[in-house]
């Protein structure tokens, strides 16, 4: 799989950091989940972390940085769940999880947030390179497990090609996270996941 990830500059401290860094981060990426990366001032990181500026600065680096640092965490998860949900033998039991489980993610929480990736990193991606590589990487993943999943399934068998189940499956995915940031309940979402599944899975 792509591995892309931005290297920000920590500086060591001589003492030990007086925070957990893991729940920072997670403070910090549901934030920018929430809002985005423009949106989310230093004020509203220092709020959600508890941490200081220097502290933070130190920690993560600078608010790009900090941002990426959300993504990179959040990109991790969605990889190891896509692969846990695609290595279920059956392919339809497969792609249930594979969908259920990216709905219950984006719809869980106060607010219904959508994919971090699709509904954040695409604002950033048209005027930043870094995070366009690094959306095109992650995406390009998602899709890659799909057409290796879809081609074990297939075995040569089927009407359509491995490569386009994946990209339709993956397209349904995205839309289902757009859907989700717009207020579409849970069992509508789950409606057209399984529409598309009853498409690539007939019997």
């Amino acid at each position: 799989m792509h591995r892309y990830s931005l290297q920000s500059s920590t500086k060591k401290l001589g003492r030990p950091p007086a925070y957990d860094r893991a729940v920072a981060l997670a403070a910090m990426r549901d934030l920018f989940w929430l809002k985005g990366a423009a949106a989310t001032s230093l004020d509203d990181i220092v709020a959600a972390t508890g941490m200081n500026r220097p502290s933070l600065y130190a920690a993560f680096g600078d608010k790009r940085a900090m941002y990426f640092a959300g993504l990179e965490s959040f990109a991790s998860d969605v990889r190891q769940a896509v692969a846990e949900a695609l290595d279920h033998t059956d392919l339809r039991t497969a792609l249930e999880h594979f969908y259920h489980g990216a709905i219950l993610q984006y719809t869980s929480g106060p607010v219904q947030r959508g994919c971090m990736a699709v509904c954040t990193a695409t604002l950033e991606a048209a005027g930043d390179a870094e995070a366009q590589k690094f959306l095109s990487a992650l995406l390009s993943d998602i899709e890659e497990a799909l057409r290796a999943r879809f081609e074990k399934a297939f075995a040569g068998s089927a009407a359509i090609a491995p490569e386009a189940a994946a990209r339709l499956a993956a397209s349904v995915l995205h839309s289902l996270a757009i859907r989700a940031r717009a207020g579409v309940s849970r069992a509508e979402l789950e409606g057209v996941a399984a529409g598309m599944i009853s498409l690539l899975v007939p019997h």
